[in-house]
């Protein structure tokens, strides 16, 4: 049986936990031995998988137990996501292949991780789409020269599906038209603020799910329920922390099904898959046309200009049902 050696920071509810979740169902004959430094609520997400095992590692033992794991047994990838270091300081036998990956679709970080990446100690970069692997190239130093290659996020059938039946009962808002949401409580990236603008230039029969994760601040949430306040548009929001991946799948279902959509703010993507996920769940979507999400062929998607608010209302309006 072919093994492969991942390794990664945090196991989340979405993000590269979502990643290795679909390789491991879509290679049941290749076994996923997957390393992370923080448990961050998403090792269910793996229960279910016999061809996974799943190790929480101490950050100050890392390098250690990758080290001695390539040494004890036989892999044929050891794959690297956001720790140049790792590729640094962990030797890799021979017959090893090495790929060290790139999902972050901010330039400034992808040129930190590039310039201190040792490209002479691996066999190639992966990235997620064609648009992410066009970015780390402009972002490469001169002086390195590594192959760069698409390797697409899969998304997971068995929870993101329009054939699956199963549906999460949405809070009672009889009447309403839901539009869901997911993202974290910052503007950096996900720009909730922008989803909060558009709802508010909505009429009031559509209310927002808004779906937050790693948030353990109080004060972020004060300020999202603050910003909602401040535009009117308070009591037309649900705000769901740390929801499981089976129930976000079952949450797009009741969204399609109540005839809603799903909305994407975010400023910046290197694959999109909230997008690419609401969309095989039959929930149209209306999203800012940023990075590859052009690349994906889904039903009902509408992409509009950054920050034209007008035209993201108008689409969601255009898409609900």
């Amino acid at each position: 049986m072919k093994r492969i050696l991942s390794t990664y920071l945090n196991c989340s509810l979405g993000g590269m936990t979502s990643v290795y979740r679909a390789r491991a169902l879509a290679n049941p004959n290749t076994h996923f031995d997957l390393v992370f430094v923080n448990d961050r609520g998403g090792l269910s997400a793996f229960t279910d998988l016999s061809n996974c095992n799943v190790r929480i590692i101490n950050q100050s033992r890392l390098n250690g137990y990758l080290t001695y794991a390539l040494g004890s047994l036989e892999y044929d990838l050891f794959t690297v996501t956001s720790q140049p270091d790792v590729i640094e300081q962990v030797p890799t036998p021979a017959t090893t292949r090495v790929v060290y990956e790139i999902h972050s679709p901010i330039e400034s970080i992808v040129a930190r991780e590039v310039k201190t990446l040792n490209v002479s100690k691996i066999d190639e970069v992966w990235a997620p789409s064609e648009w992410a692997v066009s970015l780390v190239r402009s972002c490469l130093p001169r002086r390195k020269h590594v192959t760069i290659n698409c390797h697409a996020n899969l998304v997971d059938g068995t929870r993101f599906s329009a054939d699956i039946e199963t549906t999460q009962p949405l809070k009672a808002r009889p009447d309403m038209t839901p539009i869901i949401w997911i993202g974290r409580m910052e503007n950096f990236q996900k720009n909730y603020i922008d989803f909060l603008r558009a709802l508010r230039l909505m009429p009031p029969k559509f209310y927002g799910l808004m779906l937050f994760s790693l948030e353990k601040d109080p004060g972020r949430l004060s300020a999202v329920l603050g910003s909602a306040a401040m535009l009117g548009v308070e009591d037309r929001i649900d705000v769901y922390l740390d929801v499981a991946q089976q129930d976000v799948g079952s949450l797009h279902r009741a969204a399609r099904n109540a005839g809603g959509v799903f909305c994407s703010t975010a400023l910046s993507e290197s694959f999109g898959y909230g997008v690419l996920e609401a969309g095989k769940c039959g929930l149209p979507v209306a999203a800012y046309d940023v990075g590859p999400l052009n690349e994906h062929s889904i039903d009902n998607l509408s992409l509009v200009p950054v920050g034209d608010l007008p035209a993201l209302a108008d689409a969601m309006q255009g898409l609900a049902r």
